[in-house]
């Protein structure tokens, strides 16, 4: 399973539609997030014919922010079973001894609504059995070195919570390939899109890659896991861990 998750902040046009068919096609992607659409739900139904594609679930934005777009392709057995306006939740090959969960977020901009978001999460992984993806855009990050400013002083967008919830959590980092930071402009860049698994979906999947590919005409990097990867390294072998400072 090849999984691409991407805040676009916008879907409209001809040109988005070829570039992200083209991205598809090319990386083989079999499942993929677009966060931010700032359309409503109906238009990804032109991005669900233009992949010749069926299966979508929508989160709807809220006015111009916000919004989950979920597609896969018929090759997958994908159930979502819950979601809100920071997640969807769903589960990968239901009923089957390969089953694992995989949690698409949006962490909204805001910390107070991003805060909501943690206790979710929480929830979530108690009910979780057989392994757990955590994907998206966390809005936030989780260490100084997360962050590159032009005004080296720069320490904003650590959020305590956060790093409550992940070392809570115990979920890991696997590496990455590709730049290390996922958002930028002119001066500030950051990593605030990522992936993150449980130990036991780690086990299953010890080959499995994490690519941030570059950010073509947008200021996010899309973000690629593939779980079938034969690409093996020793940075790959040492998942990171997220500690108290």
């Amino acid at each position: 399973m090849i999984i691409m998750i991407w805040n676009t902040r916008g879907t409209g046009g001809a040109s988005f539609r070829r570039l992200l068919g083209d991205i598809v096609a090319r990386d083989g992607v079999n499942f993929f997030g677009l966060f931010e659409p700032r359309q409503i739900g109906m238009k990804a139904n032109l991005i669900a014919r233009k992949l010749g594609w069926t299966h979508m679930h929508v989160v709807e934005v809220q006015g111009f922010s916000g919004g989950i777009w979920l597609f896969w392709d018929s090759t997958l057995n994908f159930s979502v079973i819950s979601s809100g306006n920071q997640f969807i939740h769903s589960i990968v090959n239901k009923g089957k001894s390969d089953e694992w969960s995989l949690t698409v977020v949006y962490g909204h901009p805001d910390m107070i609504n991003r805060h909501r978001l943690w206790p979710i999460l929480e929830g979530i992984q108690q009910l979780v059995i057989r392994g757990w993806v955590v994907i998206g855009d966390f809005n936030v990050i989780s260490c100084p070195q997360e962050r590159w400013s032009k005004n080296h002083r720069d320490n904003s967008g650590i959020d305590r919570l956060f790093r409550n919830w992940l070392l809570g959590s115990e979920l890991l980092e696997i590496g990455f390939n590709g730049p290390q930071f996922t958002w930028g402009n002119s001066t500030s860049h950051i990593k605030i899109d990522r992936a993150l698994v449980d130990k036991c979906w780690f086990t299953k999947y010890h080959n499995a890659t994490v690519t941030h590919l570059p950010k073509f005409k947008y200021d996010h990097c899309p973000v690629l896991v593939n779980t079938n990867s034969h690409v093996f390294s020793e940075k790959k072998r040492r998942p990171f861990r997220f500690f108290a400072p």
